[in-house]
C-alpha cells in the first residue's frame, strides 16, 4: 500500500512554514495543478522553490 501525501505536504516539503492559503496559491498559480501528474507537479514545485530561494540570496 503506497502513503498518500497530499499536494499541501508536498509544498510544505520546501517550505514547512506556509499557511494551507499561501500552499493553495503556490499549487494553482505556480503549477500546472490539476493538469498534471504527480512527477510534474513536483519538479515544478522544485524549480519555483530554487528560484524563490534564489532571489533571497542575491538581495
Amino acid at each position: 500500500m503506497k502513503n498518500k501525501i497530499s499536494f499541501e505536504d508536498l509544498i510544505r516539503k520546501f517550505e514547512p512554514d506556509l499557511t494551507d492559503e499561501e500552499c493553495d496559491f503556490i499549487l494553482m498559480e505556480k503549477t500546472s495543478f490539476p493538469f498534471s501528474d504527480l512527477e510534474t507537479i513536483e519538479r515544478q514545485l522544485k524549480d519555483f522553490f530554487d528560484k524563490k530561494k534564489c532571489n533571497r540570496c542575491t538581495k
